[in-house]
C-alpha cells in the first residue's frame, strides 16, 4: 500500500481535531488559530499525497500544480505558527498584523503558482517521482522554515517575562513539539530528496501537521505542571527497555528454531516464555532505576501514614499543629492556612503559619462557583489557563493572593463549602506540578478525616483541655443524633437506646428517609472507644449518607462504604452492625449482616423467637467484602417485633463473672412481646444495668421495630 494514505487518514483526523477544538472553545482567539492551522495541515497533508500519487500514475502536469499549491498551504501553516506565537497564550486578535500575514501569503502564493521560481515541474524516472526544482526553490523553502523559526524566537523571548509558571510550560510544549516536526520536515522534504534523490519518503512530511497540532492542543489543555526532563526519562527508560526485551525474546527464538529445531506450536511455548520472563525481568529493573530518579514531589506513602497516625485525643490545637507539620515535611511548603465553616456558614481562617483575617460569607459568589464546579483541588496555574474558571478568575486568584497560596483543597458537605487547605510556595522554589495535584487527590478522604474533626470540634467550641472533651464529644453525637430522619409509617413503632462508657463512644444509629416508602436504618458499633472511635462514627456517618447520594443499589452502598472504612480511616478502625431497608409500602424489612452479633424476630403467629442474623463480615478488615455480604429478608406481619444489640450487651459480665448472653435478650422479648418497643428496649437495659450492677464497661445499642403497634414517639 503507498505511503499516501497516511496523508488522507491524517487528513480526516486534523479536520475532525480543528473542529472539536473549535466547538469546545467558541470564543477563544487561541482555539481559531490553532483550528486555522489544523484544516490548513489537513489540505497540505491531502495535497502531498495528491501530488506523489498524480505523478506515479503520469498526470505530471497535475501533479506539478498540486505540488506548487502544497507549498502554498505549507506558507499558510508556517504563518499561522507566526500568529499564534505573537500573543500566546493571551487571547489578542491583531486584525492588522492577522492583514498583514494574509497578503503576504497571497502574495507569495501569486509567486509560486504564477512562475517556475519553485517548482518547474515532476518528472519520472525509472516509475520513480522526482520533482524538478527552480531556481529559487532552496531559497523559498527556507524562508518557510525561518517563518517558522523567528515564531519560535519570539515565543521563547516573551517566555522569559512570563510570570505564570504554566504559560511558560505550554511555550516550551508548543517549541519543542514545533521544533522536532520542522527538524524531521527538512529531512525528509529538503536533504534526502536533494542530496541523495529519494523521494518516496516525501508523503511522511504530511504528518509534521499533525504533530504541531499536537503540540498546540497539548499544551493549550496542559494545565497543571509536569517535570518535562522526568517525562522525558521516563519515556526513555520505557524504550529502552522495552527494545532489549523484544530483541532479546527475538534473538531467543531464532537460536531456538535454529540450533534445537524443534517444531513451531512447541516453538512459540518457548518464546511466549521467555518473553513473560523478561517482562518480568524489564519491569523489576525499570522500577530500580526509576528510583535513582525519584522526585522529592513523591511523597504519597509518607504523608499518609503519618496523616494515619494523627491523635485525634490531644484535642483541637494539636491536631492542626500535626496537621501542619504533616505538610511542612513532605510538601515543603512555605505558606499552609486552614478555612472552615464556622457556625453560620461563613469560611473563616482557624489557622496560619502568618496570621490572616479571612472570611467568606455563605453566600459569596466565588464560594458558590467553586462548589457547583465540584473540582477539590485547585493549582494556581491552573486557574490562569483552564477556561472552567474564566467567569471567576480574578476573583479565585484573588483568594490565592490573600493566602499566598499555589495549592488549594476544598471540602464540600452538599451545596456547602466547609473548609479549605491553602498552601503557599514550596522552600525549593519548584512549582505544584501533576504529581502533587495527584498525591493531594488520592490523600482527599484522609484530609477530610482531619477537616470534619476540625469542623465539628468547632462548631462545638470545645476546648483542646482533656476534661471538657468528654463534654463536647457528648453535644456531638447528640447533635448528630437530632438530625436523623423518621421512619415514615403508622404502623411501625421504632424505638432504640444509645449509652456510653463515659460519654464518648462509636455506637450509633441512623435512620435515613430516601423515599416516601422506603427508610435506611443504620445500627453500628465503631471499634474503639472515646474521641477516636466517636469522630469516626460522625464520619462513617457522614460518608454513607453522602454515597447514599450517589448509589441506590443496596448492596453496593456497603461495598463502598467497606472501601472507604479500610482505605481512609485510620488502621484498626472496624464496623460491626447491620444495615437496614424497611419498605412500608410491603412492610418488608430488607438488611445486610455486616457483624452485628444478634438479630431476633419475634414472630406472633407462631408465638416464638428467631435469630436471623445469619453469618456477617465486619467492615474494615478487607477491601473487597462484596462475597462475604448478601442481602435478606424479612416479612412483618401484625404484632411482629424486631430487636438487635450492639456486642456490649451480650458480652458483659456480672460482678460473679457470668455473660450476659443471648439467652436472656430472648427470655425478656417473650415476657415483654406485648408491650411497645419503648417499654421493651427500656425494661431490658434496666435489667442488664441491674445484672452489670450499673457499671458499664463497654457502649451499648438496643433497636427494635414492632408492626403494627400504636406508633411511640422517642
Amino acid at each position: 500500500m503507498n505511503l499516501t494514505i497516511i496523508n488522507y487518514i491524517s487528513f480526516v483526523l486534523l479536520i475532525s481535531g480543528g473542529v472539536f477544538f473549535l466547538i469546545k472553545n467558541p470564543t477563544s482567539v487561541n482555539a481559531r488559530i490553532i483550528a486555522l492551522f489544523s484544516f490548513i495541515a489537513a489540505v497540505t497533508g491531502a495535497l502531498i499525497g495528491m501530488g506523489f500519487d498524480f505523478g506515479n500514475a503520469g498526470w505530471l502536469e497535475l501533479s506539478k500544480w498540486t505540488v506548487r499549491a502544497t507549498a502554498i498551504f505549507s506558507f499558510g501553516m508556517y504563518l499561522t505558527v507566526l500568529r499564534l506565537t505573537l500573543t500566546f497564550p493571551y487571547e489578542k486578535k491583531l486584525p492588522i498584523v492577522s492583514l498583514i500575514l494574509l497578503l503576504f501569503w497571497l502574495g507569495l502564493a501569486a509567486l509560486i503558482m504564477g512562475t517556475d521560481l519553485y517548482v518547474i515541474g515532476v518528472e519520472l524516472r525509472n516509475n520513480l517521482f522526482f520533482r524538478v526544482e527552480g531556481s529559487f526553490y532552496k531559497v523559498i523553502s527556507a524562508a518557510g522554515l525561518l517563518i517558522t523559526l523567528a515564531g519560535l524566537i519570539i515565543l521563547l523571548v516573551r517566555r522569559s517575562k512570563f510570570e505564570n509558571e504554566i504559560y511558560k510550560l505550554q511555550s516550551i510544549v508548543i517549541t519543542i513539539g514545533t521544533s522536532f516536526a520542522m527538524i524531521t520536515a527538512i529531512i525528509i522534504t529538503i536533504i534526502i530528496p536533494s542530496y541523495f534523490h529519494v523521494f518516496n519518503l516525501y508523503p511522511l512530511s504530511g504528518l509534521m501537521g499533525f504533530v504541531i497540532e499536537g503540540s498546540f492542543l497539548y499544551a493549550v489543555v496542559t494545565y497543571r505542571m509536569f517535570d518535562i526532563r522526568t517525562a522525558l526519562h521516563k519515556t526513555v527508560v520505557f524504550l529502552l527497555f522495552s527494545s532489549v526485551t523484544g530483541v532479546a525474546a527475538g534473538l531467543s527464538f531464532g537460536a531456538v528454531h535454529e540450533f534445537l529445531k524443534i517444531d513451531v506450536i512447541p516453538l512459540m511455548g518457548v518464546y511466549i516464555a521467555v518473553f513473560i520472563l523478561l517482562m518480568v525481568l524489564r519491569d523489576i529493573f525499570q522500577n530500580r532505576l526509576s528510583r535513582l530518579f525519584r522526585r522529592k514531589t513523591e511523597y504519597l506513602t509518607e504523608l499518609e501514614k503519618v496523616l494515619d497516625d494523627i491523635d485525634y485525643s490531644g484535642g483541637r490545637d494539636q491536631v492542626i499543629a500535626s496537621f501542619s507539620k504533616a505538610f511542612r515535611d513532605y510538601v515543603g511548603n512555605t505558606a499552609f492556612s486552614l478555612l472552615l465553616e464556622n457556625t453560620i456558614g461563613e469560611l473563616v481562617n482557624i489557622f496560619s503559619l502568618i496570621p490572616r483575617n479571612i472570611r467568606f460569607e455563605k453566600d459569596d459568589p466565588m464560594v458558590k462557583f467553586l462548589v457547583n464546579k465540584e473540582k477539590s483541588v485547585i493549582l494556581k496555574t491552573e486557574v490562569y489557563s483552564n477556561p472552567l474558571y474564566t467567569e471567576y478568575r480574578v476573583e479565585i486568584l484573588d483568594l490565592f493572593l490573600q493566602l499566598d497560596a499555589e495549592i488549594v483543597v476544598l471540602f464540600r458537605e452538599g451545596t456547602n463549602m466547609i473548609g479549605l487547605i491553602a498552601l503557599g510556595p514550596k522552600e525549593s522554589m519548584k512549582p505544584y506540578d501533576i504529581n502533587d495535584f495527584r498525591t493531594m487527590e488520592k490523600l482527599l478522604p484522609k484530609f477530610f478525616v482531619v477537616m470534619y474533626f476540625l469542623r465539628n470540634v468547632e462548631k462545638m467550641s470545645v476546648a483542646v483541655t482533656v476534661d471538657k472533651e468528654l463534654k463536647f464529644s457528648e453535644q456531638i453525637i447528640k447533635s448528630l443524633l437530632k438530625n436523623m430522619d423518621e421512619i415514615g409509617s403508622e404502623n411501625m413503632d421504632f424505638h432504640f437506646l444509645n449509652r456510653f462508657t463515659s460519654g464518648l463512644g462509636g455506637d450509633f444509629v441512623d435512620v435515613i428517609s430516601f423515599s416516601p416508602t422506603r427508610t435506611m436504618v443504620i445500627v453500628g458499633d465503631i471499634a474503639g472507644k472515646g474521641m477516636n472511635a466517636s469522630m469516626s462514627m460522625i464520619i462513617i456517618k457522614s460518608v454513607i449518607r453522602t454515597f447514599l447520594k450517589e448509589t441506590q443499589d443496596f448492596k453496593s452502598l456497603v461495598i463502598k462504604a467497606n472501601v472507604f472504612i479500610k482505605s481512609h480511616l485510620p488502621r484498626g478502625t472496624f464496623f460491626a452492625g447491620v444495615f437496614m431497608i424497611y419498605d412500608s409500602a410491603t412492610n418488608q424489612l430488607y438488611y445486610i449482616n455486616c457483624g452485628v452479633p444478634l438479630m431476633y424476630l419475634y414472630s406472633k403467629s407462631y408465638n416464638s423467637v428467631i435469630e436471623i442474623q445469619g453469618d456477617g463480615k465486619v467492615l474494615g478488615f478487607v477491601k473487597d467484602i462484596s462475597k462475604y455480604i448478601a442481602i435478606k429478608k424479612i416479612q412483618f406481619n401484625h404484632g411482629d417485633l424486631f430487636i438487635t444489640v450492639t456486642d456490649g450487651i451480650i458480652e458483659s459480665h456480672s460482678v460473679g463473672g457470668e455473660i450476659f448472653g443471648k439467652n436472656r435478650i430472648l427470655q425478656h422479648i417473650m415476657e415483654t412481646k406485648e408491650k411497645t418497643t419503648g417499654e421493651v428496649i427500656e425494661a431490658l437495659y434496666e435489667k442488664f444495668m441491674k445484672f452489670i450492677s450499673g457499671s458499664l464497661n463497654d457502649d451499648i445499642t438496643i433497636l427494635g421495630m414492632k408492626f403494627n403497634a400504636k406508633k411511640v414517639q422517642n
